[in-house]
């Protein structure tokens, strides 16, 4: 038997989508909604991949909501910013939903 060891990093909980089943449906004003909204710098999450490494992670997984002011270059520079903290981690990241909405806003 084998497992990888890994963390979530939910870089933002802000999703321009209202989907009932999904803990990402939260919008700039709803506080009420599934906590306060929130974006995490890329300092962030490269603290969080560097924490995960420190404790025996191999692997980070992330996901967040669609944000409607996000760049399609914003999901290149999430993954570069752990990369960069901890170039030998393994990134798994980005929903379909993610990867098609930051390859159409960056025009690829």
């Amino acid at each position: 038997m084998t497992f990888v060891v890994n963390r979530n990093i939910n870089y933002t909980n802000i999703c321009a989508y209202k989907c009932s089943f999904c803990a990402f449906s939260k919008g700039r004003g709803a506080d009420s909604l599934r906590g306060v909204p929130y974006d995490l710098d890329l300092a962030e999450v490269a603290r969080r991949a560097n924490e995960a490494v420190a404790r025996g992670a191999t692997e980070v997984c992330m996901q967040g909501g669609i944000h409607p002011d996000l760049p399609g270059t914003a999901y290149f520079e999430l993954a570069r910013a752990v990369k960069a903290r901890v170039p030998e981690m393994h990134v798994h990241a980005f929903s379909p939903m993610e990867v098609a909405t930051g390859a159409a806003r960056a025009n690829v």
